[in-house]
């Protein structure tokens, strides 16, 4: 079912984080389009709305997670790398905190609103942070997927949404050698058919379709 990235990550983070006591939701003021709204609405005891004010949100992030909580901030991803990047550097990757940082409108996907909201550098920055997992989904099923794993896995996360309504994608076939092709993000679904025309001329093509782009297991390329 093709739906847009946004609602799949918003009804996951209600089913999932909804029967975890431990969530907190924080979002700055954009709840209607990062869909934490979905959670705010079956748990207001549980959500906080700190207004336009990304920097404060991270930090406020950090010190959930440093009282045993397992805080999903949601903000724009071009907010989280420049306004919210000092509290996500110093107060969670660098002590390796259990902070998950929702980036919504990931890319050219918020194009609408103008180059000022425009993240073209985020996943570079985020990957450059210690202790920091960085992940992307291809489609609703990936992003279904991560939210369990953020909840069920100890660490800073940083992953990566957009507002577009994306097409499933078919999980690739492993073979045991062969030449590779690595593809993440919604534009998964445009390398399936390249794949399809390489290994008419490669016939030991790999199609990969990667879920993290921090950290990446050197094994599944060997």
């Amino acid at each position: 079912m093709t739906i847009a990235l946004r609602d799949a990550y918003g009804q996951a983070l209600l089913r999932h984080g909804g029967a975890n006591p431990d969530v907190v939701v924080l979002d700055a003021d954009v709840s209607a389009s990062s869909k934490s709204c979905f959670f705010a609405a079956e748990h207001p005891d549980r959500f906080f709305n700190v207004g336009i004010a990304e920097s404060n949100m991270t930090g406020m992030a950090a010190g959930f997670a440093s009282a045993g909580k397992i805080p999903f901030a949601n903000t724009f991803a071009i907010f989280f790398s420049t306004l919210g990047l000092c509290a996500a550097r110093g107060l969670i990757c660098y002590t390796n905190l259990n902070a998950k940082l929702m980036a919504s409108y990931g890319g050219m996907s918020d194009s609408f609103d103008g180059p000022s909201h425009h993240a073209i550098e985020d996943l570079a920055i985020m990957r450059s942070l210690p202790n920091m997992t960085v992940m992307v989904p291809s489609d609703n099923a990936l992003v279904e997927w991560m939210v369990q794993a953020a909840i069920k896995t100890y660490g800073p996360m940083y992953i990566r949404l957009t507002r577009d309504a994306v097409p499933g994608t078919k999980r690739a076939t492993l073979l045991k050698s062969g030449r590779a092709l690595l593809s993440a993000t919604v534009r998964t679904r445009l390398s399936s058919p390249a794949a399809s025309w390489w290994r008419r001329r490669w016939t030991r093509l790999i199609f990969l379709r990667k879920k993290a782009l921090k950290s990446v297991s050197s094994t599944c390329l060997r």
